[in-house]
């Protein structure tokens, strides 16, 4: 009888994340463009693609950051470009396979979420399987679905997550940590705040149980040697400016205050649709999420409930969170408040929700409802919110990439004026910061990359 009411639940929850699949593939291919219409690809992925295609790409542009043309921040590392690389041979670098990539990252990533926490709690699964993927397929995440160019996101977020698996699974040895100091070696050069998983995991070997010196020395290690690495690798961490003004904030006010409400809005941004929602609702979410999260672990510490669970549980709150702490020093007295809810960050910003919804189902299963009734409350308050405005969020995203494609479509017919007659469209297409891509734009269309066909697929 449990083996078959068991089954039914597994069904059940099967529903609603195979609907969430479905939903993301459609968003997918539905809303990816025709032609590159965001500046990491054409600062970074055009023109490697067209060097790889002309036999011209340099073992120095391989390995550099650094746009290889005009002035831009740097890019992902080159194997984040090498993913792009087989779409470039087998498809001229058709831009729906990158995205579909971006996919495939995702699930690889709801899976190495789903193992970590379920490694420490196995019975608690079936909770955390719809959560967890709604949250990691967000489609508030938007360009991190549709370009391929931020893939590095979802790989920093792969590194971290094998990294945090690595160091948490039995039996704890060395040679865990010696292979979770490679994928955070790799994790620290997929993206700039990568390098941040090697100070999240230093306390949490602790709670797991690491004591032997040689442990803490391969980390050691490991994380300097990856720090003079960052330091000496062309273009990484150059060419971002310094957004962090001491006077005051692109809002008016006082920097501390800046600093505090771009983070709570940062840590609140899944429930919204973008820097044009209402800012108040992630904020709101962002509070109570935060006091809630500190609330719970403080609960939890105390009864010295599991550890392991409390420990993993950490390392994925703690590394959302520093991410957040960061980009609110990089971003926020540049750009303001509002800019907490960009789409760009919901990737690392849903690694905290999927930490604090792990820790409620630990309070529900083992302290009940009963006492801490505030607690009680303020968590089944925040998993009701959480849907009602996650479920607007999404459905509002919607409408907001519908409304973006009326700028899209007049993008995507700049470029093909100027690929039918570049003569007559002298100013090309202004669509990263101003720069005008005729040159650009006559290479791609020579070359048969994205949209345009090659003279070979004419003739076939």
């Amino acid at each position: 009888m449990g083996k078959i009411l068991i089954k039914r639940q597994w069904i059940a929850v099967s529903i609603p994340v195979i609907g969430l699949h479905l939903l993301a593939l459609w968003f997918v291919f539905t809303y990816t463009t025709t032609y590159p219409l965001s500046i990491d690809e054409w600062l970074h992925y055009v023109p490697r693609s067209l060097a790889f295609k002309s036999h011209t790409l340099s073992l120095t542009q391989v390995l550099s950051m650094e746009p290889m043309w005009g002035d831009g921040p740097p890019g992902p590392t080159f194997y984040v470009w090498f993913l792009s690389l087989p779409n470039v041979i087998l498809f001229n670098w058709n831009l729906r396979i990158d995205s579909f990539i971006n996919y495939v990252l995702i699930v690889v990533n709801i899976y190495l979420a789903l193992y970590l926490l379920a490694s420490a709690k196995p019975h608690y699964l079936i909770y955390l399987v719809v959560p967890v993927t709604a949250l990691m397929l967000a489609l508030q995440q938007r360009w991190n679905l549709l370009v391929g160019a931020h893939s590095g996101i979802h790989l920093e977020v792969f590194f971290a997550l094998l990294t945090f698996v690595l160091v948490s699974r039995r039996p704890r040895d060395s040679r865990n940590i010696l292979l979770a100091a490679i994928t955070a070696f790799m994790g620290t050069f997929s993206w700039l705040p990568g390098w941040l998983t090697w100070g999240i995991v230093f306390p949490a070997l602790w709670l797991l149980g690491y004591r032997r010196k040689s442990v803490y020395f391969i980390w050691v290690i490991g994380a300097g040697l990856s720090a003079v690495l960052l330091i000496n690798l062309p273009g990484f961490g150059t060419g971002w400016g310094h957004y962090a003004i001491t006077t005051g904030s692109a809002d008016g006010l006082p920097l501390p205050v800046t600093y505090v409400l771009f983070f709570i809005t940062w840590i609140g941004a899944v429930f919204n649709a973008g820097p044009t929602s209402n800012v108040l609702i992630s904020m709101l979410m962002g509070t109570l999420g935060l006091l809630a999260a500190i609330s719970n672990v403080i609960i939890l510490w105390r009864r010295r409930e599991d550890r392991d669970y409390l420990a993993v549980c950490g390392m994925l709150g703690a590394f959302s969170m520093a991410l957040g702490m960061l980009t609110t020093v990089g971003r926020s007295a540049q750009f303001g408040v509002r800019w907490g809810m960009a789409h760009y960050y919901i990737s690392f910003s849903v690694l905290f929700w999927i930490s604090l919804g792990a820790l409620i189902i630990l309070m529900v299963h083992r302290v009940g409802l009963q006492r801490y009734s505030l607690l009680a409350f303020l968590n089944m308050f925040l998993v009701l919110m959480g849907v009602i405005f996650y479920a607007h969020g999404a459905y509002s995203t919607i409408g907001v990439v519908e409304k973006h494609t009326v700028f899209v479509r007049q993008a995507e017919m700049c470029i093909e004026r100027t690929a039918t007659d570049p003569a007559e469209n002298q100013d090309g297409c202004e669509i990263v910061g101003g720069v005008a891509l005729t040159e650009w734009i006559v290479r791609l269309r020579d070359s048969g990359l994205t949209g345009f066909a090659s003279e070979d697929d004419i003739k076939n």
